[in-house]
């Protein structure tokens, strides 16, 4: 147990290796939240983008959210927070089992888009090998210089598309309620609609953005995946420099 433990800390402690602790506002349970949905046709392209990269949607999902931040910041190595399950098979369970992991993206010059959501699955990966290493402990091991401080800005969450679960001869639906806790920043909350598309949420901590700049991210980040819905997989992806984000 503990060169498990070991080897989660040396983990932390590498991803987030040479970068610095965004900067930070108090932490609120009251967000700025706006809510949209991709038309299916995009939604359908941005699936067959994926399938043809050879990743799962949410891979592609992933590396536009890490292309919007440099957009957005100008940085090429960056980290997105990434909300995973806190169990294996935690799906099959009723219960609340979340937890929030440092993903690391690196945007190299020249990259296609198979390249850069090829590059996103293998980061996502590497990081659920280790879904069970707490938000918590994370912090700790990473030193005083994360204390009170989130290990990212952007924090993004992919509710992928499932079906209703069965208890026996019993028949359920499916309702979304995403229980968020205290916000620090900016969340993006995505959830597969299948053939209605994909919900996009943007979430804002209101001690950093006004509602209206809220709004602004989510209207550019949309801009940037129909972008991304009309891009050949074999496109560099710095044709996308020109999408008014």
């Amino acid at each position: 147990m503990s060169q498990q433990l070991n080897r989660r800390a040396l983990f932390g402690v590498g991803v987030l290796a040479g970068t610095i602790a965004p900067g930070t506002a108090p932490a609120s349970i009251w967000t700025h939240r706006c809510s949209t949905l991709v038309p299916g046709d995009v939604a359908d392209r941005l699936r067959l983008r994926a399938r043809t990269s050879g990743v799962a949607l949410p891979a592609l999902l992933f590396a536009a959210s890490g292309l919007y931040m440099r957009h957005a910041t100008g940085a090429t190595d960056m980290v997105i927070g990434l909300t995973t399950s806190g169990r294996k098979g935690s799906r099959e369970r009723v219960a609340v089992l979340a937890n929030d992991l440092p993903l690391r993206l690196t945007l190299e010059p020249g990259m296609t888009l198979r390249d850069l959501a090829r590059h996103a699955s293998s980061r996502t990966r590497e990081l659920l090998a280790h879904q069970r290493y707490r938000y918590g402990d994370l912090c700790r091991d990473l030193g005083p210089a994360y204390e009170g401080r989130p290990t990212s800005g952007l924090l993004v969450n992919v509710l992928p598309a499932q079906e209703a679960p069965r208890f026996g001869q019993c028949r359920t639906v499916t309702r979304n309620h995403t229980v968020l806790g205290e916000m620090d920043d900016l969340m993006v909350l995505i959830y597969d609609r299948q053939a209605s598309g994909l919900r996009v949420d943007f979430l804002a901590n209101p001690a950093r953005y006004l509602a209206e700049e809220n709004a602004a991210h989510q209207k550019r980040f949309l801009q940037l995946l129909e972008a991304l819905a009309e891009l050949g997989v074999e496109t560099p992806i710095a044709q996308l420099d020109s999408v008014p984000v």
